[in-house]
Formats: C-alpha cells, structure tokens, sequence
C-alpha cells in the first residue's frame, strides 16, 4: 500500500500557535484525493471539536440564512440578538453538521467565512453570553478554533496551548487514510 505525505506546518504567534494542512503538492507521493479530502477534514474538525463546546460563527448573512435551523446562541442581551444570529450554539458536535458545511454548500471554499470555536465546559460559561461583537468571540478562552483556508484546500486551527494534542489528533485522523504526517516549524 502507497503512503502519502502531507505537511502540517506550525507556526507560532505569540500566545498562538497556527496549524495549517492542506493539500500542499510538494512530494511525488502527495495527496490529490479531492473528494476523501472532505472526509479527512470533517472527521479533523470532528475528532478536534469532540467532547467540548462549541460555537460556529458564520460571517455571511447568506450562508446563515441556509443554516437557520441549527440552534443559535441566546442572549437576554438587545445589543448582542444581531450579532447573535450569526453564531451556531452546541453543546457536543455531531458529523453531520460538519458534513453540511464542507460538502452541503460552498461555504467551506471561502476564507474564514465560518469558524469553529471549541471550548471546554468548564471554560464556557455567562462570559460568553455578553460577547457584543465578534472581537469579543475572538479574545475569548477558546481552546481551539478551526477554519478553512480557501478553495477548499487547507484548513487553519488555532490553539493557545504548547502540548501536542493537535499534532497527535491529526496524525491519528491521517493515519485513517493512509497518510502520513509531516511537521514543518515555521
């Protein structure tokens, strides 16, 4: 059986450290497998948002309307109920929903148009509730946050911690594919 290589590049800004994989053609053995490629980055985002909470934030008024059923954040607060239509609440993620997005729209072919936030349960709590802007949302205490990177050929993830949690997940999801992993530092 061929392995195939992909890169995970790693750099670190400042309290951040910023992953990036993505189908990247430096080897003679890269992955071009465009259609196992949404399966490789739903179960990422899946195995990475398991278990914590998580919230989906949608930057486009059009895309948010195709999603309205899903479970918005609820606020008592006025100045937030407009900035907290555009953000998906939920207590555990589950694959469809992330199926929906990579493969149900073209959402997941533009930059930063939806971004996944995970946070652990404890870490969630009433701050959250009083974000009014989506600035707030992002100097929070999230633990993870995920994007696509563009053209549906990468995706980011953003982490505040040093440990190897990240690498290791995303070397287990890859290894489900026959992919291995190489780490580059930036």
């Amino acid at each position: 059986m061929k392995l195939y290589v992909m890169d995970l590049e790693k750099y670190h800004r400042g309290k951040y450290i910023e992953y990036y994989l993505g189908l990247f053609p430096k080897y003679e053995q890269k992955y071009e497998n465009y259609y196992i490629w949404d399966f490789i980055q739903s179960d990422l985002i899946y195995e990475l948002c398991k278990n914590k909470y998580v919230i989906i934030d949608i930057s486009d008024d059009e895309f948010n309307s195709i999603y309205d059923y899903y479970p918005r954040l609820k606020s008592s607060k006025k100045d937030m109920n407009y900035f907290a239509k555009d953000l998906i609440s939920l207590e555990c993620v589950n694959k469809e929903i992330i199926l929906d997005f990579i493969k149900g729209t073209d959402i997941w072919d533009c930059t930063e148009i939806v971004s996944f936030y995970c946070y652990e349960n404890s870490d969630f709590n009433d701050e959250i509730l009083e974000f009014k802007n989506k600035d707030d949302l992002e100097k929070s205490n999230y633990l993870t946050k995920i994007f696509p990177t563009g053209d549906s050929l990468g995706i980011a993830i953003v982490t505040k911690s040093e440990d190897n949690h990240v690498v290791d997940i995303v070397r287990e999801v890859l290894m489900q594919y026959s992919v291995t992993l190489n780490i580059v530092n930036k």
